[in-house]
């Protein structure tokens, strides 16, 4: 990780609590800076006394934003205001107190990974009846087994004259062969 051989080009990095993460990068993004922070969607399950889940977006690394170098004077302003418009956050000092910045080149293989990491399926989407899915994790992971009925959280699947009941989420969806198209559901 390259000092300040880095600055023209690269990026800082900015360090809040965890939660503040999300709020940093987009009150920074919506005042004009160019801000990234790697994130990934994912569902979770609604507040109590509600039912289903929510896609929402988490930050892959939490506590961490990288914001474009070449304005670090500004936002090192921004860390010094002692009522700011913007969330709390600081900027990354090396030891001997210089601030640390990272390269383009440097922050590509979390570009990738953040590019590359599965979506979750949306959430209330059940699988039609006669659609052909594949069940990770099971002792017939490599096989195809067809849809008998679906809702967002159970499928049934009909593996010969065997019926299995498995989590709608832990069906692997990729391959998805289409039969007919009479979806019948069952009940929650």
């Amino acid at each position: 990780m390259g000092r300040r051989d880095n600055m023209a080009d690269g990026w800082i990095i900015l360090r809040m609590a965890g939660q503040r993460t999300l709020p940093v990068a987009r009150a920074l993004a919506a005042a004009g800076f160019e801000v990234w922070t790697p994130i990934e969607r994912v569902a979770k399950r609604r507040a109590a006394g509600r039912t289903g889940k929510v896609v929402v977006d988490r930050p892959m690394v939490p506590t961490i934003v990288f914001a474009r170098a070449d304005r670090r004077s500004e936002l090192h302003a921004i860390t010094l205001l002692p009522v700011s418009p913007f969330p709390p956050f600081s900027i990354l000092l090396d030891t001997d107190r210089t601030i640390v910045a990272v390269s383009d080149a440097s922050l590509e293989r979390m570009r990738d990974v953040e590019r590359h990491r599965p979506r979750p399926r949306p959430v209330g989407c059940p699988i039609t009846k006669g659609a052909r899915v594949g069940v990770p994790g099971m002792a017939f992971a490599s096989l195809k087994l067809e849809v008998d009925a679906s809702n967002e959280r159970r499928t049934i699947l009909l593996f010969g004259s065997m019926r299995l009941n498995v989590h709608t989420l832990r069906l692997d969806t990729d391959m998805l062969e289409q039969g007919n198209s009479s979806g019948t559901s069952i009940a929650a």
